[in-house]
């Protein structure tokens, strides 16, 4: 039974009674009719007029396999767990090896399991092995839009570290034709949106963030970076009240607090909270220098970065990242820069270096500016250089 609830009044709009036999066969059709049944009462009860159809696409008939992929599925969405979110699929194969949602998932996880600290494994290593899950997924089902979600994810990884040729406009035009496949799948969203947060499309990258948590609320990185472009547009207003609603539903891990936002915002508890996780600086005994550094940014602290990088050679490889985001705005210019801080106001400084104008090149975001037009933050010096705020 599918019931319509007024939740202001309590008052009942509409309901219905599906009864059918229930088989193997038949679970993803009867999926399929219910789902085109609510839409339709919704659309007529709430006078919202014509509403996008909805239709099921099962690649499975296997009904132990399909809850396996259930069962990875908001492990996945969350980032937690994603070795056991892997076993599930691994699991689910073994059932039918022609699932192709499962070999798609299973593609962007074995780059996902590196990235967020699940496995010693360089993303680099991964990579092949994630591409070739997902061109099987696309043989298994042409029409798979997360497989070419992760190509494109790999393809930019491999410019974002330096590792890649291909061109972002191609990159972009991979994810766009993930989402001509499936316009509301959350892992394309949030992907592309990345890369247009890499090229320094704020508001593009925010379109996409803001859709993916509109289509999947809970999704923890397309939350986590909503706000996180909010602030680096100058919104910390709004940024705030997105991290505190993200707090409120457990989709925001505490480790990527957006530091110059709580600091900007005096909100010292929160920052020091944040840097005290595991995952960070917990043992380090400076937090309170590092709070007052960050609430004047003009000054240099190449003592108090050389703290913390001799603290992370202590620590495992896959906390460099959120070590990298902590540091950089500090005036440190070790390793890649994080995009998620890369335009905020916090790095007015480091986009005024060498080492940020040679990424820029070397990622290939200059060769796209010239082709697609510079954003609002930066401006062409001549044929061959340029310059950002």
């Amino acid at each position: 039974t599918a019931q319509l609830i007024d939740s202001a009044n309590d008052k009942h709009l509409w309901s219905d009674t599906f009864d059918r036999p229930l088989t193997t066969e038949n679970i993803f059709e009867i999926q399929d009719e219910i789902a085109k049944a609510i839409v339709a009462a919704l659309s007529e009860t709430l006078g919202v007029g014509e509403l996008e159809p909805i239709e099921v696409v099962a690649t499975t008939r296997n009904l132990d396999a399909y809850d396996l992929f259930l069962q990875a599925r908001p492990l996945f969405h969350a980032r937690e767990n994603l070795d056991a979110a892997d076993g599930y699929l691994i699991a689910a194969l073994e059932q039918d090896p022609l699932f192709a949602n499962a070999w798609e998932m299973r593609a962007a996880l074995q780059v996902l399991i590196s990235d967020y600290g699940y496995s010693n494994e360089p993303r680099a290593e991964a990579e092949p092995r994630a591409r070739q899950y997902a061109n099987h997924a696309i043989e298994l089902e042409p029409r798979s839009a997360l497989a070419y979600a992760v190509i494109g994810m790999i393809d930019g990884n491999e410019r974002e570290d330096l590792r890649g040729d291909t061109d972002f406009a191609d990159i972009i035009a991979t994810f766009s034709r993930a989402l001509d496949i499936e316009p509301r799948n959350a892992s394309t969203l949030n992907w592309r949106g990345l890369r247009y947060l890499h090229v320094g499309d704020l508001a593009g990258a925010l379109q996409d963030f803001s859709s993916c948590i509109e289509f999947e609320p809970f999704y923890v990185p397309c939350v986590e970076n909503h706000f996180t472009v909010l602030a680096a547009m100058g919104r910390d207003e709004e940024a705030h009240d997105a991290y505190t609603r993200a707090l409120d539903k457990g989709a925001a891990k505490i480790e990527y607090a957006y530091f110059p936002l709580l600091a900007r915002l005096g909100e010292e508890v929160a920052f020091k909270t944040a840097t005290n996780s595991k995952e960070l600086l917990r043992g380090w005994r400076r937090h309170d220098e590092l709070w007052e550094a960050y609430n004047n940014l003009d000054q240099d602290y190449p003592e108090l970065i050389e703290s913390i990088q001799k603290y992370y050679t202590r620590r495992e490889e896959s906390f460099a990242d959120a070590l990298v985001f902590l540091i950089h705005p500090l005036g440190s210019d070790w390793r890649i820069p994080n995009l998620l801080v890369l335009w905020d106001a916090s790095m007015k400084r480091y986009r005024q270096t060498d080492a940020f104008k040679s990424y820029v090149r070397e990622s290939g975001v200059f060769d796209y500016w010239q082709q697609a037009g510079f954003p609002p933050q930066c401006r062409p010096v001549g044929d061959d250089d340029f310059e950002c705020d």
